[in-house]
């Protein structure tokens, strides 16, 4: 480190030195410029016009008429240099404004290069921090390569594979929970900033359980199999993460934005979903063991095979989602909207759906054994082959409904008249 801050000053001083021989050539060559200037104005006027005179036919001329034309012709030499110095001059300011042009943007080019190498040593001495053995001296390395993020917005992609490589392997052995005042620290600048960058968050496999980090911007971030246990994600931008095989369960996503994110077998159980945006997520095979999803946006989602057992999904939008094959057996959906669900092969044993609007909802070989769907909307349902031995449909609207007469389980007296 001590070296190159020694070459940058040696550097620093044959530059120094070149421009002031260059100053001093320069002033030189302008001194006897002018001095040279001068002697040939002095010769031009004082013996060209005598010569004019004398080769324009007036070489007879005596007395006050010689003085005369002598005046005349100095008058026109005079007018002449007076040319020649105005083409000088502007010569000479064009010239120096060429070579200020020159001389600035070799100062813009210097001060570059003074910069990138000051970034770099702080780069470099940033490292060399992140692997010591005491806490404190690791922390200042992460927080003097936050300061850089800002001072070179060139640099923010490199800086943001260093946190994220330092969180991986600082997590890789058996971490601590909560996770380090290191850790903590890297993951806070990490997700307090939106990332610029095109490279995406990378904190595959950390294990980072309990970790605090409410509205974080972790958009497209890649978490795949990251244990986050217990973690605070409350109104987190997942939009977009790849989030296959994480573990959340027990962790609070109040209020978080994931749409569009893969939650492929995730492990969500008893974790707080409250208010979540889950539209068009992949849910697939997820498990939502007693997990609280009430009030949350799970519109067009995909939940195909996902175990929701005693989830509960209390005035949610799932309309359009996708449960088929899923385990819903003890779910709530109290008022929710499931507008044309397809549940076809879903197991239902025992959830509440009362009020809920499952109008047009696919529930082929549903399995709806003693489930309550009081005051259920089914109009318009297809209810063909699903079972619904016990199921309470006190008060349930089945206007319109498809394949009652095939429903496992259903009283006659909800099957439509003979003649329809």
């Amino acid at each position: 480190m001590q070296q190159v801050g020694d070459q940058s000053v040696a550097t620093e001083e044959r530059r120094a030195r070149k421009q002031l021989r260059s100053r001093i050539l320069q002033i030189t060559a302008l001194f006897i410029l002018a001095i040279a200037l001068l002697l040939v104005a002095w010769w031009a006027l004082h013996e060209l016009p005598p010569m004019f005179v004398d080769e324009s036919d007036g070489r007879g001329l005596e007395g006050k008429d010689r003085v005369d034309a002598i005046a005349n012709e100095r008058r026109t030499v005079l007018a002449g240099l007076a040319g020649i110095a105005a083409a000088i001059g502007l010569f000479y300011t064009a010239r120096r404004h060429q070579l200020d042009r020159q001389s600035h943007q070799l100062d813009r080019e210097s001060a570059q290069l003074d910069r990138d190498s000051n970034v770099t040593e702080r780069y470099t001495r940033a490292i060399e921090q992140l692997g010591h053995e005491t806490i404190a001296i690791r922390l200042g390395g992460l927080y003097a390569l936050d300061r850089l993020t800002d001072d070179s917005t060139r640099d923010q992609a490199t800086i943001l594979q260093v946190l994220t490589a330092f969180v991986r392997n600082r997590t890789r052995a058996e971490p601590s929970v909560p996770p380090d005042t290191d850790v903590a620290a890297a993951l806070t600048l990490l997700s307090r900033r939106q990332n610029t960058t095109s490279a995406p968050i990378n904190l595959r496999g950390a294990r980072i359980r309990q970790a605090e980090m409410p509205r974080a911007h972790l958009s497209g971030a890649d978490l795949t199999g990251a244990d986050l246990t217990g973690a605070d994600l409350t109104g987190a931008d997942l939009t977009g993460a790849d989030l296959i095989g994480v573990h959340l369960g027990g962790a609070d996503l109040s209020d978080a934005h994931l749409e569009g994110a893969n939650l492929t077998r995730a492990q969500l159980e008893r974790a707080t979903l409250c208010g979540v945006h889950l539209n068009d997520a992949n849910l697939r095979y997820a498990d939502l063991r007693y997990a609280n999803l009430d009030a949350t946006n799970l519109k067009g989602a995909d939940l195909v095979y996902a175990n929701l057992v005693h989830a509960s999904f209390v005035e949610s939008d799932l309309g359009w989602a996708k449960f088929s094959n899923a385990d819903l057996s003890d779910a709530k959906f109290f008022s929710a909207y499931m507008f044309h669900a397809q549940l076809n092969g879903a197991r239902l044993c025992g959830a509440n759906l009362r009020r809920t609007a499952l109008a047009h909802a696919n529930l082929i070989g549903a399995d709806l054994t003693g489930a309550i769907l009081a005051n259920a909307d089914l109009a318009g349902a297809n209810l063909t082959a699903a079972n619904v031995t016990g199921a309470n449909l006190h008060g349930a609207n089945l206007a319109d409904t498809i394949g009652i007469r095939s429903a496992i389980g259903l009283p006659r007296e909800f099957w439509p008249p003979d003649n329809e």
